[in-house]
């Protein structure tokens, strides 16, 4: 027996997640003028880069003008009619101090989308693109408990709100 057939395994596809994602949220990304990917460029982390390759993919397919940002800071220049997707939450929140500084209106003046869902963000009304957090621990238990092994990949999912 193989050792991959013998784990539990509950995987993200992280280049096709934010792809497809993106896709679902097309008709409100496509007011904004470009979209900027927030995130990392030297990273330990391997999905990092997968992140990336699926979002030059969808605006190459999709025709956005696009960039990647590495950082977030006091002298950022953000502008109106851009879209930022933001993979770390310390560089949301610079995003949002930021925008709050020049009086822009999340949705309306500035587009928002964030990484992963959490509370604060479903609280400030910041559409996220997320993993499925609870079926992700649902399908965990139900594999343990039923010692069931193999592979499952976790739904992924746009969550619409107000800053789109």
């Amino acid at each position: 027996m193989k050792i991959e057939e013998d784990v539990i395994e509950i995987f993200q596809d992280f280049e096709n997640y934010i792809y497809n994602a993106l896709n679902q949220g097309l008709s409100k990304i496509k007011k904004y003028r470009r979209i900027y990917l927030v995130a990392p460029l030297v990273s330990n982390y391997l999905y990092i880069s997968k992140i990336m390759n699926g979002f030059v993919r969808f605006c190459e397919e999709q025709c956005f003008d696009f960039g990647i940002m590495n950082k977030i800071s006091d002298d950022s220049v953000i502008n109106d009619k851009d879209l930022y997707v933001v993979i770390e939450d310390t560089k949301l929140v610079k995003l949002l101090d930021l925008a709050s500084s020049k009086n822009y209106v999340l949705g309306d003046d500035i587009g928002v989308l964030s990484y992963n869902e959490a509370p604060f963000k479903r609280l400030l009304n910041i559409a996220v693109l997320s993993t499925n957090f609870q079926k992700l621990g649902e399908t965990a238990a139900v594999m343990i408990l039923n010692n069931k092994k193999g592979k499952v990949k976790n739904p992924f999912m746009f969550i619409e709100r107000s800053s789109v």
